[in-house]
């Protein structure tokens, strides 16, 4: 049991082999004959956890840093699959002696911040790592839930393993004859760090071994992950340096997104940009890495933004703003999207009157140097300044409606679409757009927080919802956890509804303005112009470009026509010139 609670610990670490799809699942050892939650010893290790033995601080000397590929090994289900190497960043630190050589975390799966110490040659060709250094110290923690009481030190030791019978009509992974030392080559003409003391015709892999001597049952087994045929590649790239003084605007992007249920969906967020001679510079366009940046260039009447890296996050990945290809495979049971990695430019159309800018293509935010993660992705973006200007938002659509019986009753829930676009197909800011429903046209559907808090006892949520008297109007950007709903997913608790609507709500230039209400398989009731009290009379109108300078008549193309009424209001509208 104790080596239960070791296990979880570490695959809670391993940040890879979970999160990703192998591209091709193999089974490398046979482990289905071991018997349940235990794998062979390799030997007893004759060492002691110690926290003191741990390199957590990086040492002194030069630091490099290197593109990590080759394969890594992961056991589960009594089998071992392997997986391509997510191209992390690795670092190591070559000593000013000019021998001492340092990795960080030198197995892929693994995110505790260990240094191993190695020795570079006198020739300058390999470096040897001594086996069994020790690159994870802890200890169990207690588990009130099954009386575990924890308190057992461990470590996890690094070695070559060797596949070996496992003595019980299998094979696994055990430590390799003679606990030999790790090698690896240094490719002079390249700079690539090979890890070349692997032979995959012989299984050896570089793995880590429990340290447990407080649990002679765990002690010296491995843990199922393992890295071979790694490579370190050297790595160069740097994030965009962004001029002093540099001043940006807003800007809104539109963007479709496929999400498999709606087909899809108009999404919209604000961003900002800056020109700067023929360079293009775009922030906050990514909701994970916000403070990011990349860099265009104007290129006639197209922008083009290359691939290029946005961060190194605080787990090594490599974070990269990159194209993507989209590519429909029929399978039999239905049509399958593909998404693979592309490394060509992003090339936008550039008008450069209206500043705007907008492609076909695909673009996304990917922390990966070498493989699609799709963790933000932007299909047909398009972007335009920002205006604070009155509009009317474009109609909503509910795709899907459904319910069932719950444990606590029943629940319906409806798939929806909620653009973050004016009737005329211009961006609006999703700050100040929200929505509501409708059972029926005049009545407005309120949601009661009491359905929605979890708690411990039920299913293990414990979210306190700050809504207290419910909800009626939800607003476009809302996140709380508790609520199930968003712009895609409504759930509605309790009760069947026979009957609903969706309506958006925009409040852009000091005006609120509602788009018709979409019932769902009925399509759209009508809220006309009509339907609203008379407006007070205008007292007085003035006239705009798109870049706020004052206009004695309307211009050719766009004109900004802002109306002060008798209340202190001010409407401001588009009037289009050919």
């Amino acid at each position: 049991m104790k080596r239960f609670y070791l296990m979880m610990m570490f695959a809670a670490m391993a940040t890879m082999g979970y999160s990703q799809t192998a591209d091709q699942a193999v089974k490398r050892a046979d482990l289905t004959s071991v018997p349940s939650d235990h794998f062979v010893p390799s030997k007893v290790i004759s060492k002691t956890p110690s926290a003191d033995e741990i390199i957590t601080e990086q040492p002194a000397g030069t630091l490099k840093r290197y593109l990590r590929t080759g394969r890594y090994m992961m056991g589960s289900g009594g089998q071992v699959f392997e997986y391509d190497q997510s191209g992390r960043v690795a670092k190591v630190v070559f000593g000013d002696n000019g021998k001492d050589v340092w990795f960080l975390m030198p197995l892929s799966t693994l995110t505790y911040p260990a240094w191993v110490r190695g020795t570079l040659s006198d020739d300058g060709t390999t470096i040897t790592i001594p086996a069994g250094q020790q690159v994870v110290y802890d200890v169990t923690k207690p588990n009130p839930a099954t009386g575990y009481a924890g308190g057992v030190e461990y470590a996890f030791r690094l070695h070559l393993l060797e596949l070996q019978d496992n003595g019980y009509g299998g094979y696994t992974y055990n430590i390799a004859e003679g606990d030999p030392d790790i090698v690896w080559t240094v490719d002079a003409a390249t700079g690539e760090l090979r890890l070349t003391c692997t032979d995959v015709d012989a299984y050896n892999i570089m793995g880590i071994i429990y340290d447990t001597p407080d649990d002679p049952a765990s002690d010296g087994q491995w843990n199922g992950y393992a890295d071979y045929a790694t490579v370190y590649v050297p790595f160069s790239d740097e994030p965009v340096d962004v001029p002093a003084g540099l001043t940006t605007e807003p800007f809104g992007m539109n963007y479709e997104y496929n999400d498999g249920y709606n087909q899809v969906q108009i999404l919209g967020r604000m961003v900002d940009v800056a020109f700067d001679g023929d360079d293009v510079y775009m922030t906050h366009f990514s909701k994970a890495y916000p403070e990011t940046w990349i860099k265009g260039k104007i290129d006639g009447d197209k922008i083009r933004f290359p691939r290029q890296l946005m961060l190194v996050s605080n787990l090594d990945d490599p974070v990269y703003f990159n194209a993507f290809d989209m590519t429909m495979i029929e399978q039999p049971w239905g049509t399958q999207i593909e998404k693979t990695l592309s490394y060509d430019d992003v090339v936008f159309k550039f008008d450069a009157e209206k500043r705007t800018f907008s492609t076909d293509m695909n673009c996304n935010v990917n922390p990966s140097a070498i493989r699609f993660s799709g963790q933000e992705m932007f299909e047909r973006p398009s972007f335009s300044p920002y205006y604070d200007v009155a509009a009317t938002p474009a109609d909503p659509g509910i795709i899907r409606k459904s319910g069932f019986n719950g444990s606590k009753g029943y629940w319906c829930y409806a798939h929806i679409r909620v653009p973050p676009k004016d009737v005329d197909g211009n961006f609006i800011d999703p700050a100040k757009l929200s929505f509501c429903f409708y059972t029926s046209e005049d009545e407005v559907y309120h949601f009661v927080r009491d359905n929605y808090i979890r708690t411990t006892a039920t299913d293990g949520w414990d979210y306190d919802p700050a809504w207290e008297d419910g909800l009626s109007e939800i607003p476009y950007t809302w996140t709380d956890a508790a609520s199930d709903f968003s712009y895609e997913r409504v759930n509605f608790y309790y009760g069947q509804l026979d009957r609903l609507g969706l309506q958006s709500i925009y409040r852009g230039g000091g005006e609120e303005r509602r788009s018709n209400i979409f019932f769902y398989g009925e399509g759209i009731y009508n809220v006309g112009i009509s339907d609203v009290a008379e407006q007070p009379a205008a007292v007085s109108t003035s006239l705009y470009d798109l870049s706020g300078r004052r206009l004695d008549s309307p211009a050719r193309g766009i004109t900004l026509m802002s109306v002060r009424r008798a209340d202190g209001s001010v409407v401001t509208r588009k009037v289009i010139s050919k």
